[in-house]
């Protein structure tokens, strides 16, 4: 509906989009999980949305995070899925 009523246009229509990502997602969820660190939210968010479609699994999500690791230190991180999960 929101995409809609601003007639499709591609800027508008990403600002919206961005604005319910960053309210619904970023804030609720962190709200919620004080102790949950951003960066990897987004990047859980990422690998979700990039594998709409696809199977996924607590197994997949943690490997994704082990192989990118932590992006201020450069060091890779070993996740567990069972963490994920």
């Amino acid at each position: 509906p929101i995409l809609r009523e601003y007639n499709f246009n591609e800027a508008r229509s990403n600002q919206a989009l961005e604005g319910i990502y960053s309210t619904v997602v970023l804030r609720d969820i962190l709200q919620r999980n004080n102790g949950t660190d951003q960066a990897t939210l987004q990047k859980i968010m990422l690998f979700l949305c990039s594998n709409i479609g696809s199977i996924t699994s607590p197994n997949s999500i943690g490997n994704v995070l082990s192989n990118e690791g932590d992006i201020q230190t450069g060091k890779q991180k070993n996740i567990a899925g069972k963490t994920v999960d």
